[in-house]
């Protein structure tokens, strides 16, 4: 295993797994040889596949990619409220109405000491999934969204406040 840091293990089935943490790795015999996965870069706190070939994975700066051929390469994604890894230039209004925005950098806002993770990763199945978010500081609430159709929608379901979404099993 390459991993300079292992957060943790997930296995879909006794021979297709994957180590997270400041990288993704594979092995698809068992764990008896170990592969780099090409992914945008970023310290995973979560993974899971709903399938042998459809994963995601979230971490720290809002990192958040999806895998389509079993892990091997990764791409950045996004869900609902939050960029697809960048800063969090957020702004609540009179409102209360949350806006971010952001392209690259770090999820620290300048001033603001914002920071927020994707750490809970669950999959039912290809299609349906769960993920939670974790709040160190700042106007963010933690946050728990829905996918039923693989990814393409996020529908908000619940948590609210500072706060962790570090395990979600059903």
């Amino acid at each position: 295993l390459g991993l300079l840091s292992a957060q943790g293990f997930n296995f879909f089935d006794n021979q297709h797994g994957w180590a997270y943490g400041d990288g993704i790795q594979y092995t698809e015999d068992g764990g008896q040889s170990w592969h780099t996965a090409t992914t945008p870069g970023g310290y995973y706190l979560g993974l899971d596949f709903g399938d042998a070939m459809n994963g995601f994975a979230g971490g720290d700066n809002v990192a958040f990619v999806k895998s389509t051929d079993g892990g091997k390469t990764w791409v950045s994604d996004s869900i609902p409220g939050f960029p697809s890894k960048g800063p969090l230039e957020s702004k609540v209004d009179s409102r209360q109405t949350l806006n971010i925005g952001g392209a690259t950098g770090s999820s620290t806002e300048k001033g603001g000491g914002q920071s927020l993770q994707i750490q809970g990763v669950y999959f039912l199945n290809s299609q349906e999934g769960w993920v939670g978010t974790n709040v160190v500081q700042g106007d963010f609430e933690t946050r728990i969204l829905h996918t039923p159709d693989g990814g393409q929608t996020w529908e908000i379901q619940g948590a609210q406040g500072l706060g962790a979404t570090g395990i979600i099993q059903f």
